[in-house]
């Protein structure tokens, strides 16, 4: 039995765009280009997660991952419009988890909204896990114990310390 190199077959060529898209056709109108930023900054402003936008007009379509290169060019795109936006969404989720906690909102669904939370503001395990030796009251308080243990208390049986 001989072996021979698996030779692929190049892919079949591309259909043609789809109505609103020339696969990587650039928004050459300046003025569509600011109307679909802040159509950008306006969804990330609602605390919308950044991958649900999209913009059309016309036979233009823009999505997230094309404004996110436009948005590169500072001069053309102010970043603070963006970094606003930004902290509008985060507000919004934040009132609504305080509604929730403070009982102003009785209706909110506290499993969905610790997944929103989740999501949004990154609270995995893992980063909390990893943020705890950073918090140096936390350092500190160990430390104390540590002594106190070494001082006051009978070795452990193992080698393992706190």
């Amino acid at each position: 039995m001989s072996m021979k190199k698996n030779r692929t077959q190049p892919p079949p060529p591309l259909n043609p765009a789809p109505k609103g898209n020339t696969y990587g056709m650039a928004i050459k109108d300046p003025e569509i280009r600011q109307k679909a930023y802040l159509s950008f900054c306006d969804h990330l402003s609602k605390g919308k997660n950044i991958k649900s936008w999209w913009f059309e007009e016309g036979d233009i379509a823009c999505t997230w991952a094309t404004m996110l290169s436009y948005i590169k060019d500072e001069r053309e795109f102010n970043p603070i419009k963006r970094l606003v936006a930004e902290s509008q969404g985060y507000n919004k989720w934040e009132n609504i988890a305080e509604q929730s906690a403070d009982g102003t909102n009785k209706n909110a669904n506290t499993a969905s909204l610790q997944m929103v939370m989740r999501n949004k503001f990154g609270w995995d395990k893992e980063q909390r896990v990893h943020s705890v030796p950073n918090d140096s009251a936390i350092t500190d308080l160990l430390e104390n114990l540590k002594q106190l243990k070494g001082a006051n208390g009978p070795k452990p049986e193992t080698n393992q310390e706190l």
